[in-house]
């Protein structure tokens, strides 16, 4: 009597630790794994999604009735009366109950009550491990009801799927081959898919006489992607065929696909086509570039012709299928979810929980999915968190594509919002995160905005108007458009153009911040702005050319580095070709016949802006000549081309 009513209390105490820990877990902000506990109360439609529910009262009613037929099996052995049994529900909660003549079990020795009182978990057991077997064996069991290898099983055709449709598939259907590729599993299908995807396409036999008799007459021309259609835009069961005659010359026919296609056998040249003495060619379908003409066999039906990216077949799934699998582990976190069904364009859902943190999963009906998880803290254990969730979603997604995932990638976190700025783009667009740990000099001229961030790697950066425009790191940039090291300027008239460490410069603040913060590059300098061989000029570059050229003053070396997007007081630039031509013509003007113009271009990448630029040269009121050279330059994290540029040398 006293090991029950303790036993009682205990249970009731413990239930509700339990559930005290359990609701405190969930109003916290950094939850603790939940493999830090040994018992956890599970909360239908919280941390047990209500799908499962069914399941989940179906386990709990089996394995109650099971237990309870255990203590009366137990009962009966020890000669205890068996009163009665019964199943009850408590509001939602199934569960069952014996009832034993509580006279007998006093009588009986301890070792028989504990038999009686151990037989239900024991019962348990054995279901557990009954289950098991039975699980493991499954395939063997039903073995005679069903056959193997011998094609994929169509279960589900999603209804945004391009194999829908009256000539598609259908559930049930079994498909043998794609194109020449046997299917005899899924495997087979996603190897053949990928194979398909991988290889040009595939062509069929055709003879002469068909060919002749099938085409009629159509106008070719090229698609955008360089490829040719010779067949009306309309037309939904004509395809434009190419082909080769003993002349290798390329024809081209509109020819109905599935006549082509039925009764014909696959070949890559027309050599796989000769037999019989039939003349015969080997017609391949011209489509869009990663565009495939696929033929799927599921007999008894009519063969299915698909034409499209082969991995859109492959991984077109029902996008309802898809959120199901993954709202369980978004729901565990104790995330609030709210859903956007766009119908043929998949879902959006966004999961809140309560520290603000959120989740946005977008599921497109092509078998794309992306996770993106915003979080204001930026602690470890947050991290690792994010890690977790994040295995979580590829598991279950290479469940649900039975491991046929084409790829996965994770990008790293990236931090807003933070004092410091750490993504700076690159001159081809790229979003580039360097290691800035302080901001040394931040300020707004009237021309632009000038910020000298730290770098560890680089340096102090110069950063104007949001370019990178030289780090402390960056010597390659002085020497190459300086020449590198092949110029002697001993004696030399030389006219540097912004700079911002010598020249005509503009903007008085960035010499101000350069020669406080950027001494490594610019050295004492620009500590006198005039000195025994040297003057600095705070002047729009564009009026002092003028002067000069009017002077008649010439120059041994121009040097142009002035910034990216160019900033003047002069009003006749009217966009930054001209602006870049107007230099050039007025550096011209002031360089000596023999002398040499150095200026930074751009990106190696942007080939058309430095074909444009190239194109400027020839348009300068005198001929030139150029050269180029591409440096590394360490902040840029790109490859830069650098110009040198001189007056074309007329023959007398």
């Amino acid at each position: 009597m006293v090991f029950g009513i303790l036993a009682m209390f205990g249970s009731v105490i413990l239930l509700g630790k339990t559930l005290l820990q359990t609701l405190t877990q969930m109003l916290t902000e950094a939850p603790k794994a939940q493999n830090d506990r040994m018992l956890q109360v599970v909360v239908p439609g919280v941390n047990l999604p209500v799908s499962q529910l069914t399941y989940f009262f179906s386990a709990i009613l089996i394995s109650g009735v099971i237990h309870e037929v255990g203590h009366g099996v137990a009962a009966i052995r020890e000669q205890v009366r068996f009163n009665g049994f019964g199943i009850f529900i408590f509001i939602v909660y199934p569960g069952a109950f014996v009832d034993l003549f509580t006279t007998h079990l006093q009588l009986i020795s301890p070792v028989q009550q504990l038999r009686i009182f151990c037989a239900g978990v024991w019962h348990n057991f054995v279901l557990g491990v009954a289950s098991f077997m039975v699980l493991f064996l499954l395939p063997a069991i039903l073995f005679p009801f069903y056959y193997t290898g011998v094609g994929a099983l169509v279960t589900e055709v999603a209804e945004d799927s391009p194999a829908n449709g009256p000539r598609g598939l259908f559930v049930g259907d079994l498909v043998t081959n794609l194109q020449d590729c046997p299917v005899y599993n899924v495997e087979d299908w996603n190897l053949c898919l990928g194979d398909i995807s991988e290889k040009s396409q595939v062509g069929y036999c055709v003879s002469a006489a068909t060919l002749q008799q099938l085409s009629f007459p159509a106008r070719v021309y090229r698609r955008l992607d360089g490829s040719v259609e010779c067949c009306s835009n309309n037309s939904l069961t004509d395809i434009c065929f190419s082909y080769s005659n003993k002349l290798d010359s390329h024809l081209y026919a509109c020819l109905p696909a599935r006549k082509v296609i039925e009764a014909s056998k696959v070949c890559r040249t027309n050599m796989d086509c000769h037999k019989d003495f039939v003349p015969s060619f080997c017609v391949t379908p011209s489509l869009e570039n990663q565009t495939r003409l696929i033929r799927v066999k599921h007999p008894p039906h009519i063969d299915m012709l698909y034409v499209g990216h082969p991995m859109h077949l492959q991984y077109t799934a029902d996008c309802n299928a898809v959120l199901k699998a993954l709202q369980p582990i978004f729901q565990e976190q104790g995330m609030t979810e709210t859903v956007h069904n766009w119908e043929d364009h998949g879902y959006l859902v966004t999961y809140i929980k309560k520290n603000g943190s959120f989740a946005n999963l977008r599921i497109h009906p092509h078998g794309l999915v992306l996770v993106d998880l915003q979080s204001y803290n930026d602690d470890m254990k947050g991290r690792e968190e994010v890690d977790q969730l994040l295995n979580k979603v590829e598991e279950r997604m290479k469940e649900l594509f039975h491991g046929n995932i084409k790829r996965v990638k994770r990008l790293p976190a990236i931090l807003r919002g933070g004092v410091i700025d750490r993504y700076w783009p690159t001159a081809d667009g790229r979003l580039v995160e360097y290691d800035i740990d302080e901001v040394v000099y931040d300020e707004d001229s009237p021309f632009q905005n000038i910020k000298i961030l730290h770098s560890k790697q680089f340096g102090n950066i110069l950063i104007l108007s949001g370019d990178v425009n030289l780090a402390e790191s960056d010597l390659a940039y002085t020497q190459a458009i300086m020449g590198s090291g092949k110029e002697d300027y001993t004696g030399k008239e030389v006219l540097i153009l912004g700079g911002g460490d010598g020249g005509s410069n503009i903007d008085q603040m960035v010499i101000d911040g350069c020669k406080k913060h950027m001494r490594k590059t610019c050295g004492d300098v620009l500590d006198n702005l005039k000195g025994e061989c040297y003057q600095v000029l705070i002047e729009d570059c564009i009026p002092v050319l003028k002067r000069y050229a009017k002077e008649g003053r010439m120059f041994d070396y121009v040097i142009n580095d002035l910034t990216a997007v160019p900033i003047s007081t002069s009003p006749e630039e009217d966009s930054t070709w001209e602006f870049l031509r107007l230099i050039l013509d007025l550096s011209m003007k002031v360089l000596k016949q023999d002398g040499k113009y150095f200026t930074q271009g751009n990106c190696i990448n942007l080939t058309d802006a430095l074909t444009l630029y190239e194109e400027q040269l020839s348009r300068l009121y005198c001929p030139v000549e150029f050269s180029k050279e591409t440096v590394c330059v360490p902040s840029y994290m790109e490859l830069w081309v650098f110009y040198t540029i001189w007056k074309k040398q007329t023959g007398i």
